[in-house]
């Protein structure tokens, strides 16, 4: 039987005073595709601001570790500007996708507006997800790279410093081992080789020991200044002084012991001391040079 225009009215009356009637008239009306889409694009909102709230979140992590690089970062051959240009542009990128983030929001108000139009537009909103999704994929990538770009250069920072350590105490023997020994002198590659080969035709060190003295940061000869006698310096040269430098100082010297009319000693040399290897390097026999000239109290009975 057809409502009539007081049944129409009756109808409303009575979907005002039962509420699921109302909903379960909605659905009908709307159909499960529609009131789906709408849950996939509240969905879809969440999953946009937590993808820029993550952004934010490696932006900070980003300048706060950029603010922690020293002036050795100066001395790095590398064009730090294309490092800060990429940011740049990546903040860019996430400035474009919160604009293309509201502009899809107002296709998706124009699609509510009108039902039909959306049913239409349906598979092309699930293409421009698809493309947008890629987009993300794409930008997490490069963010990947932009951290392992900070990786490499802080990398390449230490290793620059560590040059520097070594070169420094290579370079001027005479200026921060003089309390150690007198007309101190760098023994060159060649005059090590001839020591080395010399003690293994000799049979008094093996080839690998040979080997294992040679990779010293540097030796170094000269007079001591409490006995007067020619006396090898074993050096381990490191920003940062630990345990291990002296082990390995210590272990050369000995290997150096060998050779006969030969009398070494092992010395760490660098701009600071580790604190937690302190007591551990007061346990190995070896001379200690820290800032250059100053000889530290950790040196061989």
């Amino acid at each position: 039987m057809a409502f009539t225009v007081s049944d129409f009215h009756d109808l409303i009356h009575i979907l005002k005073t039962k509420p699921e009637w109302k909903e379960a008239l909605r659905h009908e009306l709307l159909g499960d595709e529609i009131l789906r889409i709408s849950e996939e694009f509240h969905a879809m909102q969440n999953a946009f601001r937590l993808l820029i709230e993550e952004f934010h979140g490696f932006r900070t992590d980003t300048e706060e570790r950029l603010k922690k690089l020293d002036f050795a970062v100066s001395q790095v051959q590398v064009d730090i500007s294309q490092v800060k240009g990429d940011v740049s542009q990546l903040k860019g990128d996430v400035s474009q996708l919160k604009g293309d983030v509201s502009q899809l929001k107002g296709d998706v108000s124009q699609l509510k507006g009108d039902v039909s139009q959306l049913k239409g537009d349906v598979s092309q909103l699930k293409g421009d997800v698809s493309q947008l999704k890629d987009d993300v994929s794409q930008l997490k990538g490069d963010v990947s790279q932009v951290k392992g770009d900070v990786s490499q250069l802080k990398t390449n920072v230490a290793d620059l410093q560590g040059e520097r350590v070594e070169r420094k105490y290579r370079d001027r023997p005479n200026v921060y081992f003089n309390q150690i020994i007198r007309k101190a002198k760098l023994l060159s590659d060649i005059e090590i080789a001839n020591l080395l080969d010399d003690a293994e035709e000799l049979g008094v060190i093996t080839e690998s020991e040979a080997n294992y003295i040679r990779r010293s940061d540097a030796i170094i000869t000269g007079r001591s200044k409490s006995t007067g006698e020619m006396l090898y310096l074993t050096v381990e040269a490191s920003v940062v002084l630990d345990s291990h430098d002296a082990q390995r100082a210590v272990q050369r010297a000995k290997l150096l012991n060998k050779i006969p009319n030969v009398n070494a000693v092992g010395v760490i040399a660098g701009d600071k001391v580790d604190p937690k290897s302190a007591d551990a390097i007061r346990n190995e026999n070896v001379w200690c040079v820290t800032n250059g000239a100053v000889i530290e109290v950790i040196r061989p009975l």
